[in-house]
């Protein structure tokens, strides 16, 4: 029929003093920019979701679409590479951005959205995803942003732990179902407030 999942949601005012996590790696964060990082970038994505399947030229192209299209739209792809190789990487959405399938966040001038974190297996437990977020955060702090949006699924317990290292405040819990095509969604709340996670359709003349 479908899938059914627990999701915490967060934010964090960016206002505030960030402290710096410790690395348990030699991690170099940087921006996904130029042709190499695009490349490395649709690599990791299909690996993720697209391994073994046919078509495989096809679905490169499709992704790699996506990418430069997100980029287009002034979103923030970071990365973080080991020996040049890259084993993590995340999202900063600006404007509006779809959260959970069928329902969006709609976004005031100095707020952001951060997610889509992914962290290769074979590096996980190095608190990677915590150190790339850090770098995000600041970027955004640096720039002027005042409050910065995620949301993780409760059974991602590594993803919880980056959020609480680094400040994050728990602001509601849903329940969330959706059916396997994607095509309906619904949702309860448990606690908290769900604003501005939850609007129904993409703000009007927004991109």
């Amino acid at each position: 029929m479908g899938f059914l999942s627990l999701v915490s949601l967060y934010q964090k005012d960016l206002t505030k003093p960030l402290k710096a996590p410790s690395a348990k790696c030699d991690l170099t964060v940087c921006r996904a920019q130029g042709a190499a990082d695009i490349e490395k970038l649709t690599t990791l994505i299909y690996n993720r979701y697209c391994q073994g399947e046919s078509n495989e030229d096809f679905r490169r192209w499709r992704i790699q679409a996506k990418i430069f299209d997100l980029l287009r739209r002034g979103h923030i792809c970071f990365l973080g590479k080991i020996g040049g190789a890259v084993v993590h990487y995340n999202w900063i959405f600006f404007r509006w951005n779809d959260t959970l399938p069928g329902w969006y966040i709609h976004l005031k001038e100095d707020e952001t959205l951060l997610n889509d974190a992914y962290t290769v297996e074979a590096w996980r437990g190095r608190a990677i995803h915590t150190l790339v977020q850090y770098h995000m955060l600041l970027h955004l702090k640096e720039g002027g942003y005042r409050r910065a949006y995620t949301f993780a699924y409760t059974d991602n317990r590594s993803s919880l732990k980056t959020h609480d290292r680094l400040g994050w405040k728990r602001t509601g819990l849903i329940l969330h179902f959706v059916t396997q095509d994607g095509n309906w969604s619904r949702l309860w709340r448990i606690y908290g407030t769900l604003d501005p996670f939850l609007a129904s359709h993409p703000p009007s003349g927004r991109m």
